[in-house]
């Protein structure tokens, strides 16, 4: 029986959150789970160390992958991610030169054979979604034959990186094995959502679909694609029992690009759920073209109580821009009906775009002012490899190149016409005068159920408060 081990390099929540790393959440790596529940269904002895969720050093994670004895070890890795994941390998193949390294996730999948040039600890570059290249992976290496086989790879052929042809993506979800939580740190005490999506503890968020038919310029889809697939509404309830009975998680987060969009999923899951009898509340996301009254109507009656919606901006130049096909008259109307079905609301919003100016500054921060939301989430423009975006980005301003500094919660990219201290001083001044309201304070203090999440809340509310109040405004300007 050979050895496979999965790592999720390190990452501190300070690395992906920035200044805001105490409301940060700290999720499961899914799509280790899902291929080690495949190489594990073959007959293969496998493992997962969660190094970002343990704490673990670049050497410690090399120690604790080294200790089983692996003949594999796969790695997945972000953009910020990509160059501890690269540290891991080296680490890895200085204690055990034979062990072949894997390494798969939307960086290397985005730009595999840069990948493979720049980090020489790995040795094979697994592209797109891995459960099935994974398997026949590792069956040509077992039986000695050419890689050239094998869809999905990019890999060394002496001097240069060779791709086998393009793998197609997964058509039945349902048919994968149930993902391998097992082989994680207990998902109840590691891992959880942030403080303002949780409406009862534990918490835990799952993914039961892939894909996105938007083709929004800033977001990279090359892992799975945009074909929409879901798991069945019979695979979701029984993914949700199995994290409740298990864990106790009794309140879900599902992180589906759109969730929503299956709507003759969601009027199965009427049934299902309600014949399980799971009692589980839940939030999911939505677009805002695809929101409506009785689909939302139905989640919540299923138990959701809070959807999230890229709303992006306030301004309808740079939707255009990024080719969202909605419109700002859209996000308002989607915000509304959310919250006449009783639902809460939190827009994800992103600044400092290709187009952005003082003027769309001022559109977007009127918009989250006057809009029906309860949360906000306000991020940095970041130009990531595979993006339709990240080629011209520098047409429009000036890009750091830093793998590492790609959270989102940096800036990386400041357009022509603005400065990094605008940007910083336009993202604290939004958040301080929509949080810091008596509508917003009081909704929040109708929602704490227990003594944890009053402090979680209290907690992300002193990361907030130190973030737009401590730290003094660089400057003195107006966005009005």
């Amino acid at each position: 029986m050979k050895t496979i081990v999965f790592v999720n390099p390190p990452m501190t929540l300070e690395a992906r959150y920035g200044v805001l790393a105490r409301a940060g959440a700290m999720e499961p790596p899914f799509g280790l789970c899902f291929l080690a529940a495949a190489t594990r269904e073959q007959g293969y002895r496998t493992a997962i160390i969660d190094a970002e969720t343990l704490g673990l050093s670049i050497d410690e994670t090399a120690r604790e992958a080294l200790a089983f004895k692996p003949d594999y070890v796969g790695l997945t890795a972000t953009t910020p991610a990509i160059v501890s994941a690269a540290r891991v390998a080296l680490k890895i193949k200085e204690g055990a030169p034979s062990v072949l390294t894997i390494v798969g996730g939307c960086h290397v999948t985005a730009i595999p054979e840069e990948t493979l040039e720049d980090y020489p600890g790995f040795d094979i570059a697994a592209i797109g979604e891995g459960e099935k290249t994974i398997v026949e992976l590792l069956s040509a290496l077992d039986e000695g034959a050419g890689l050239e086989r094998v869809a999905g790879l990019a890999f060394r052929d002496k001097d240069a990186v060779r791709r086998t042809p393009a793998r197609a993506l997964v058509k039945d979800l349902d048919a994968l094995p149930m993902p391998a939580f097992d082989l994680l740190p207990r998902l109840d005490r590691h891992y959880g959502v942030t403080a303002q999506s949780v409406d009862r503890f534990p918490a835990a968020s799952l993914i039961t679909s892939r894909g996105c038919y938007a083709k929004c310029t800033f977001c990279d889809t090359n892992v799975t694609g945009n074909t929409m697939r879901g798991h069945s509404a019979a695979y979701v309830a029984r993914l949700m029992r199995l994290v409740k009975d298990r864990y106790g998680i009794r309140c879900v987060m599902f992180e589906d690009d759109n969730f929503l969009a299956f709507r003759k999923r969601l009027k199965e899951l009427e049934t299902v759920l309600r014949d399980d009898r799971l009692d589980m509340t839940w939030s999911c996301t939505s677009r805002v073209d695809i929101a409506d009254g009785e689909t939302l109507k139905r989640a919540k009656r299923l138990g959701c109580w809070q959807v999230f919606y890229g709303v992006e901006s306030g301004s309808q130049k740079i939707l255009d821009f990024y080719d969202k096909r909605i419109t700002v008259a859209q996000s308002a109307r989607a915000l509304e009906m959310t919250k006449d079905a009783g639902l809460h609301t939190k827009g994800f919003v992103i600044i400092g775009n290709p187009l952005e100016t003082l003027e769309t500054l001022e559109e977007t921060r009127s918009f989250v002012l006057k809009a029906a939301l309860d949360d906000i989430s306000i991020t940095y423009f970041t130009p990531y490899p595979g993006a339709a975006v990240f080629p011209v980005c520098e047409r429009y301003g000036t890009f750091e190149r830093d793998w590492e500094r790609l959270s989102c919660f940096e800036i990386v990219f400041v357009p022509h016409g603005l400065s990094r201290p605008v940007l910083e001083d336009c993202q604290r001044r939004i958040f301080r005068e929509f949080y810091y309201r008596p509508r917003v304070l009081l909704g929040y203090l109708g929602r704490i159920k227990t003594g944890r999440h009053l402090a979680d809340l209290v907690g992300s509310g002193l990361a907030l408060t130190k973030h737009v109040f401590v730290r003094p405004s660089p400057i003195s300007y107006s966005i009005r």
